[in-house]
């Protein structure tokens, strides 16, 4: 998504990972829920990413008269 969307940043695997550890250790589901919200807010950023992109197309195409 990062890609995606142009978004950089500074990526912390090893933090990352020692804090879902840290959580499945005390909820072996909350993998999943996190995996439906991930879902979810890719879902919506792509939309996001879809419509700018749209309006810019749109932006750019001459007016037509009918």
């Amino acid at each position: 998504m990062t890609a995606q969307c142009g978004i950089q940043g500074k990526l912390q695997h090893a933090e990352y990972l020692k804090s879902w550890v840290k959580v499945l250790k005390n909820d072996n589901k909350a993998i999943f829920r996190a995996a439906s919200k991930a879902r979810e807010a890719s879902e919506y950023i792509n939309e996001l990413t879809l419509e700018k992109q749209l309006e810019q197309v749109k932006d750019h195409e001459p007016e037509m008269e009918l």
